[in-house]
């Protein structure tokens, strides 16, 4: 699947359609255009059943079974307090998404690191939350390997972000995003140890187009990444 930050300025029937002919599976709505708060926009309110039979027709999923959310940053606050926050949170979300909706906390800002994002997971012991790995962060950001992110989070994971970069040693942040293949995240293995340990989620692109309009365009991005996932998974 993939994101629609890859394409800020496409309409809902393009993103149906070209999703559609460059083979993904399914969307995942980050956004439609300008607006980022799907609710306020007429397809996904009034007309939200249209709008399924739409995506539907176009033999992509559309589907809410994993809700994401941030960690974000705890500012100089100490770790055990953290930990004890963001648990009982955890549990409270679990508990009114109940059965059939799982809690997935990303691997991002302060929670890159796949041994905190463990500690979490395990602390907050609800078996409707989870980890979206997002494969680019704990590698590049945390400076862990596949294996070590792996060992820590591969059991909870239940959702992936890919996307691939290159160092530029500027200093911090010292990567560019680029098209997967072209960077030195080790991405086939990641793919790989996930499909050994039973994973059957999504693989879904992350190609942040609106918010890095640097990046390469859409018509260019989304084939070059569809065939790419299709040959990670087959290997």
């Amino acid at each position: 699947s993939c994101t629609t930050l890859a394409c800020p300025d496409w309409s809902l029937e393009t993103v149906l359609e070209r999703f559609k002919e460059y083979g993904y599976d399914g969307v995942d709505f980050r956004g439609l255009g300008d607006e980022m708060q799907l609710w306020k926009l007429e397809a996904f309110s009034t007309d939200a059943e249209a709008t399924a039979r739409r995506v539907a027709e176009a033999h992509l999923e559309v589907t809410a079974p994993i809700i994401r959310v941030f960690g974000g940053r705890h500012q100089g606050t100490a770790w055990n307090e953290v930990l004890a926050a963001a648990a009982e949170t955890l549990r409270k979300m679990a508990e009114i998404a109940g059965e059939g909706i799982t809690i997935a906390v990303e691997t991002h800002d302060d929670f890159t690191e796949s041994s905190k994002v463990a500690e979490v997971i395990a602390r907050t012991n609800a078996p409707n939350v989870g980890v979206l790995w997002d494969l680019h962060h704990p590698y590049r950001v945390a400076g862990e390997s596949p294996q070590q992110t792996y060992d820590n989070i591969g059991r909870y994971t239940v959702a992936t972000h890919l996307k691939d970069s290159r160092t530029t040693g500027t200093g911090e942040d010292d990567y560019e995003y680029v098209l997967a293949g072209e960077g030195d995240v080790p991405l086939a293995e990641m793919v790989r140890l996930l499909k050994a340990g039973g994973y059957d989620g999504a693989i879904t692109l992350e190609w942040e187009k609106k918010w890095h309009p640097e990046l390469a365009e859409p018509e260019v991005a989304l084939p070059h990444h569809a065939r790419y996932i299709r040959q990670l998974i087959s290997q």
